[in-house]
């Protein structure tokens, strides 16, 4: 009987081109799958790095900015790009203090005293409102900024008073002595018409801070007038702080203390008057200004009214303060 021969079919493990399982691959297949597997591990292991490492230094740049800009608010030295608004700038001025109040709003601030005396004690309070022109206008043009508030810039001394005078805050022209605008000088004088051309009307700063004028001849006066003009833009009000007193008992007379763009003897376009009498009398003269968007000089007058020929008047000046 013939045999027949058993046919073998073919199955998943030994087709042509069929696939093999992990079990009959062969060593090196099942090595390369194997490193396979490992590079793509490595590579997304150096990805995740690159990114870590990157978000990281992102993040330190950032802090770093921060903290350089920080740095440099609490010396003052913030350019006013980076303040992009105004409530931004309050909370500026309230890290250089160390205030953790509610304070968000300049008005706000300047109904908060304690904030107020330190700003004014503060240097670096002072230099960053000078330099921050949105806070700077946002003060000066509120209507909470009232005199009181402006003395106590005045009387801040963390900062120069050209500083704060080249920056148009509150300033000394003038304090104990010490000017900025140069001091008095072309004396202008004038007398009844035969005196005309008389030169007995006379003017000297004696002892640094006490202005002498002689004045002869019936209704004369002298006019005195800063050297330089001084800069009366971006501010509100001029004061003089001074005493004064003549030698003359029964004179009646008036001092002019004011402010005019030109030299003319009797231009001036903004003053305020007081009586002189014999008796010294302390006095702060205070004077609107009129911002005609030009600078101008000081200018003191004396006059008398009586029918005395001859009197001197005796101006002692404190302080002269813009604000």
């Amino acid at each position: 009987m013939k045999k027949i021969r058993k046919q073998i079919l073919p199955t998943s493990r030994n087709r042509l081109g069929g696939t093999l399982s992990k079990k009959d691959q062969p060593d090196g297949l099942k090595k390369f799958n194997k490193n396979k597997k490992q590079k793509k591990i490595i590579m997304g292991t150096i990805l995740g790095l690159i990114l870590l490492i990157g978000g990281i230094t992102l993040y330190r740049t950032f802090a770093l900015y921060e903290e350089k800009k920080e740095f440099n608010v609490l010396r003052g030295r913030v350019p006013n790009f980076l303040l992009t608004d105004l409530e931004k700038a309050v909370q500026q001025l309230k890290k250089i203090i160390h205030s953790e109040s509610k304070t968000k709003t300049v008005d706000d601030l300047l109904t908060n005293n304690e904030e107020i005396n330190k700003i004014v004690s503060t240097k670096e309070a002072m230099q960053f409102i000078i330099e921050t022109d949105i806070l700077k206008d946002a003060i000066k043009n509120s209507e909470l900024y009232t005199i009181d508030l402006a003395k106590k810039f005045l009387d801040s001394t963390v900062v120069s008073e050209i500083e704060k005078y080249n920056a148009s805050m509150p300033c000394y022209l003038y304090k104990y002595g010490q000017n900025i605008f140069g001091g008095f000088s072309n004396v202008i004088y004038y007398g009844s018409p035969a005196a005309q051309n008389d030169k007995s009307a006379t003017y000297s700063n004696e002892t640094g801070n006490t202005y002498y004028f002689n004045v002869s001849f019936q209704y004369s006066f002298i006019t005195a007038s800063s050297i330089n003009k001084i800069k009366t833009r971006g501010y509100q009000y001029l004061e003089m702080h001074t005493d004064f007193h003549t030698n003359h008992q029964n004179l009646t007379g008036t001092v002019y203390f004011g402010l005019s763009d030109n030299q003319e003897i009797n231009d001036f376009q903004a003053a305020t008057s007081e009586t002189i009498t014999s008796i010294p009398k302390e006095v702060i003269i205070t004077v609107p200004i009129r911002d005609y968007g030009r600078d101008d000089y000081l200018k003191i007058q004396v006059m008398h009214g009586g029918q005395v020929a001859e009197y001197s008047i005796y101006l002692t000046v404190y302080r002269i303060a813009l604000y």
